[in-house]
Parts: structure tokens; sequence; C-alpha cells
């Protein structure tokens, strides 16, 4: 295993053990993915984390933001139109285009050591990710039609709606 991916995987397996307690197997289910990432950082010594957020999201962002305080970290959120372009610039079409690359250098720049993505636009996501510095997780993956819940996609694959997704 590289040198790099140790800490990434002892965090883990620390966080494994609380989450999977063989003395507490119903705790198991009492964890949230807020949770785990205020554990998974507390656990690697983190702390300034930051958040990348969509400007669709920022209700949900600040509240996460005063979780994470209320929880001793010192917290940096920037927003997607943080150095918006201007979409004529960049051969777009549209009144917005957001930066998710001056987001990911804002974060880098704050020296954060744990980056949360919450609601990114697919696309933007990827360009956040190429660009951060630091350790990132998903918190909220935006999907319009489900409320940011991607996974109900699958479970309505498996019923009524399976044939949802064939595109003949």
């Amino acid at each position: 295993m590289l040198p790099e991916n140790q800490a990434i995987n002892q965090g883990w397996l620390a966080l494994m053990n609380k989450v999977v307690d063989p003395e507490k197997p119903r705790e198991k289910f009492s964890w949230t993915r807020v949770d785990e990432i205020i554990e998974y950082a507390k656990i690697r010594g983190m702390k300034r984390l930051g958040i990348a957020t969509c400007y669709a999201l920022m209700s949900e962002s600040r509240s996460l933001s005063d979780i994470l305080e209320r929880n001793g970290f010192d917290v940096v959120s920037v927003s997607c139109l943080c150095g918006e372009v201007n979409p004529q610039d960049v051969g777009m079409p549209g009144d917005i285009f957001c930066n998710p690359i001056m987001q990911a250098e804002v974060l880098n720049r704050e020296k954060t050591e744990l980056n949360i993505m919450v609601g990114l636009c697919l696309g933007h996501d990827i360009l956040f990710l190429r660009h951060c510095k630091a350790e990132t997780t998903p918190l909220v993956v935006k999907d319009r039609a489900l409320g940011h819940n991607p996974v109900a996609a699958l479970y309505l694959n498996q019923g009524f709606y399976q044939d949802r997704f064939i595109r003949r």
C-alpha cells in the first residue's frame, strides 16, 4: 500500500471499528453520513474543514457548517459562484456559469484538511475533485428530480419503473 494512502485507510478502519462495533450491533444503523464525516475528521486529527457548495444548497451548507463548528471544527465554505465566469467568455450559453476550479483553489489556499461537497453539478464535481489538494468526500450529490437522493433511481429501477433508464 502506498504510504500516502495509509493514513486514509487507518482513518477508515478506526471509523468502521466504531460504526460496526460487535458489542453494539444495532448502533451501525444510527450513524449518518454527517456523523461519519465528523468522526473520521476527529480520528484523523483534522481541524480545518472545507465545504464546496452549489448556490442552490446554501441553506443545507449553512446547517452543515453550524453542525461542524459546534463539533469544534474551523469551517471554510465556498459557493460555486465564487469567481463566477461570464458564460459567453468561455463559449457557453446562459446567465450563470459556476467556477468549481476557483472553489478548489480557495479551499487549497485556506489549507483545508478535508473538503465536503454539497450538491455540485455533474462535471463541476469532477473539476473540483481534480483541482483539490485536500481529501474530499461527497455529502450531497445533486439530483434535481429525486431531492438529491440519486440512489432512489436505482430503487425505482427494481420495480415498476425498471425500463425508465433504457434508451432505445
